[in-house]
C-alpha cells in the first residue's frame, strides 16, 4: 500500500548530526519505492543537506526560515505543517527540544493522523544535558511539549536500539507504545579500480600505510580524546599508522584536541559530503568509532556496507549488527583501544579483506534498506490502527 507521508526533522544542516541524514535517506528510499513523500525541515545553515542531495521523484523538501534559532521558530511554521499534516497519510517526526517536529506532532495528534515519533537519541544523558543550559526552560518543554506527545496512546516512538529505548523509558514516564525499528543504510555507488590509489593521494597516504577512517561530528560524547590517546600508543608499535578524522566542529573542539595530544600521524579534514566523503572511505583500511553512546552510529555501517573492518565501543548501538569476524570492541579506555588497533595493524592485506568482507555480509543481513523498510512500514501500520 502507497502512502502520503510527511517527515519533519529540525534541520537539514549537515553540522546538526545524524538525525537530517537519517531523515532524509529514509524519505528519498520511500519515494524510490513509490510513496509520494515530503520533508519539512528548518533552513538553519547557508548550506543544506538538501542542496546535494540528488533529485528524487516523489520526494518535495521545504525547507522554512528560521527567525527564532534558539527553538528553531520558523516563519509560517505552524501554518504550513498543519497544511502538510492534513494532506499525509502518516507523520513520521524527527528529534527533540526544537519546535519544528515538535509542532508537527501536536499538529498530528489533533487532526488525528498516525503519528511516529523518533527522539534519534536525544533522551542519552550527555545529550539531553547539552540540550539548554537552563534547567528550568528544558523541565518546562518535556513537560508541556514533549512527553504529552511520546506518552500519547495515538502515537508510535520509535528507538533504534534496545539501549535507547532504555535511555528513554528511564526519563519518560508512561510510555505507552515503542517500536525498536533500526536504520537503513544504502551500499556504496559503482567505484573504479583507480579510486582507491587517487583518494589516498590526495590524502598524502603512502601505499603501506594503514589508515583509520573516523567519519563524525567533533563533538564531546565521540570521546575523540580516548581515539587521539590510543592512536599516540598505537603508533609506538606501529609507526606507520596514520589517522584520518573528518566531520563538522559545532562545539570548538579541535583545537583544545590538538593541542593536548600529540598530532603526528593524524589528518584534520573538516565536514566532507557527498563525493568526497566516498573518497574518504575508498581511501581508509578500517573505521574506527570509540564513542561514549550512540543511539546507532549510521557512519559505522555505510564503512562496513564499503567493507571496512570496524573498531566500535559498545556504546555505539550498531555494534550489535557486527561479531569478532568484522570488527573489534575495545572499551572506554585508551590502553584497550590502541590494542584493538594495533591488532589491525598488525593483519595481513587477506586478514584485513576477510575482516571487511565479514562486516558487508553482516550490513547486508541487519541495515540494508531492504531489510529494515518492512519494518518501518508494519511501524507505520501499528500508528495507524492507534490513530
Amino acid at each position: 500500500m502507497l502512502l502520503q507521508i510527511l517527515h519533519v526533522v529540525q534541520t537539514l544542516d549537515p553540522a546538526f548530526g545524524g538525525p537530517a541524514r537519517v531523515a532524509l535517506d529514509l524519505a528519498s528510499e520511500q519515494a524510490r519505492r513509490g510513496h509520494q513523500v515530503h520533508l519539512v525541515a528548518a533552513r538553519t545553515a547557508v548550506t543544506s543537506l538538501a542542496d546535494v542531495h540528488p533529485t528524487v521523484e516523489g520526494l518535495a523538501i521545504t525547507e522554512l526560515e528560521v527567525v527564532w534559532k534558539p527553538a528553531l521558530y520558523c516563519r509560517g511554521l505552524l501554518r504550513s505543517t498543519w497544511r502538510a499534516v492534513r494532506a499525509a497519510d502518516v507523520v513520521h517526526v524527527h528529534g527533540a527540544y526544537r519546535l519544528p517536529p515538535t509542532v508537527a506532532a501536536w499538529c498530528a495528534l489533533l487532526n488525528r493522523r498516525p503519528l511516529v515519533s523518533r527522539p534519534h537519541g536525544t533522551y542519552d544523558s550527555v545529550l539531553r544535558d547539552n540540550v539548554t543550559h537552563n534547567v528550568g526552560a528544558r523541565w518546562l518543554y518535556e513537560r508541556l511539549l514533549e512527553w504529552p506527545v511520546l506518552s500519547s496512546k495515538r502515537a508510535v516512538v520509535q528507538c533504534t536500539s534496545a539501549q535507547e529505548e532504555a535511555q528513554l523509558l528511564a526519563v519518560v514516564p508512561r510510555l505507552k507504545n515503542v517500536a525498536v525499528v533500526g536504520i537503513g543504510v544504502a551500499g556504496p555507488p559503482p567505484k573504479r579500480a583507480t579510486d582507491r590509489e587517487r583518494a589516498r593521494e590526495q590524502l598524502g597516504l603512502m601505499g603501506d600505510e594503514v589508515t583509520l577512517l573516523y567519519l563524525g561530528r567533533i563533538a564531546q560524547k565521540k570521546r575523540l580524546d580516548l581515539l587521539l590517546s590510543a592512536f599516540s600508543l598505537a603508533r609506538q608499535e606501529a609507526p606507520r599508522l596514520r589517522l584520518v578524522i573528518a566531520g563538522a566542529d559545532p562545539e570548538g573542539l579541535r583545537a583544545p584536541l590538538s593541542a593536548s595530544h600529540s598530532q603526528d600521524g593524524i589528518t584534520w579534514t573538516g565536514h566532507v559530503d557527498g563525493s568526497d566523503r566516498e573518497a574518504l572511505f575508498q581511501a581508509a583500511d578500517a573505521f574506527v568509532l570509540t564513542s561514549g553512546g550512540e543511539n546507532f552510529g549510521v557512519a559505522a555501517v555505510e564503512a562496513a556496507a564499503r567493507r571496512l573492518p570496524l573498531i566500535l565501543t559498545r556504546e555505539v548501538a550498531a555494534a550489535d549488527i557486527f561479531d569478532d569476524r568484522s570488527a573489534r570492541f575495545p572499551t572506554l579506555d585508551p590502553c584497550s583501544i590502541s590494542e584493538a588497533i594495533v591488532d589491525l595493524a598488525k593483519m595481513t592485506s587477506a586478514e584485513l579483506s576477510a575482516m571487511g568482507d565479514a562486516a558487508e555480509a553482516a550490513w547486508r543481513r541487519r541495515a540494508t534498506w531492504d531489510a529494515v523498510l518492512p519494518e518501518v512500514m508494519r511501524m507505520y501500520h501499528l500508528a495507524r490502527g492507534l490513530s
